[in-house]
């Protein structure tokens, strides 16, 4: 999942700044609006899988968050305004998609490390709350 989410941000970052002038009429408002949060959050959960850290993997759930509700939206407005190719709309929606199911598997993974016996104990509320 952290790798698809890295080849899309790698794609539509192409897209931004291969012909200079995509920057200038949309990509700063994918990059600079929220300053950093589209390049911060891959790097913030990789850091947050290698190092196994609960709050890491908080913080890069939250700046998914914050770029699925402010960068992403906003950029499309923009490129829409401007004209771009219709194909990169579904690549933004793509991303949302990635960016959402990578936030849920790491709240799965923060809740398993805050409490590794999770599954065993629901199990057995299971049992016991079925008599």
């Amino acid at each position: 999942m952290l790798a698809l989410d890295l080849l899309v941000l790698l794609n539509y970052s192409l897209h931004l700044f291969m012909p200079s002038v995509n920057f200038g009429r949309f990509g700063w408002a994918f990059c600079l609006y929220v300053f950093g949060v589209p390049f911060i959050t891959p790097v913030m959960a990789f850091s947050a899988a290698f190092l196994g850290s609960q709050s890491l993997m908080k913080i890069m759930s939250n700046l998914n968050s914050c770029m699925i509700l402010i960068n992403i939206p906003f950029v499309a407005i923009m490129s829409f305004i401007k004209g771009d190719d219709p194909i990169y709309f579904l690549l933004l929606i793509f991303m949302v998609l990635v960016k959402m199911a990578l936030s849920a598997t790491s709240a799965k993974v923060r809740q398993y490390l805050s409490n590794p016996r999770y599954s065993k104990n629901k199990d057995k509320l299971r049992k016991i709350l079925k008599r």
